[in-house]
């Protein structure tokens, strides 16, 4: 069964479980400024508009695998940038 998103939105909600889950993670790991609409943000601009035919299970895997390196890096060089950046939840 294939499931089809028709706006970022509805994907964002889908998959906001994981989202969490690794955000808590993260935090537990000491990285307490990371949110979720960090991760989601970097994972939108820097993974999945990179690829093509996604599965569900294939963006659920990059939400739990993402590199910390990479992500500090994106939300250093562009959110804190922009100002979207906010070190307080």
């Amino acid at each position: 069964m294939e499931i089809e998103f028709e706006t970022q939105e509805e994907l964002y909600k889908r998959v906001l479980p994981a989202l969490r889950s690794k955000v808590r993670e993260l935090k537990n790991k000491g990285y307490d400024d990371i949110k979720v609409t960090y991760l989601w943000s970097y994972l939108a601009a820097e993974v999945f508009s990179k690829t093509n035919d996604l599965t569900l299970a294939d963006i659920v895997s990059h939400i739990m695998h993402v590199d910390v390196v990479r992500l500090n890096a994106y939300i250093e060089n562009n959110l804190k940038r922009t100002g979207i950046y906010q070190n307080k939840e």
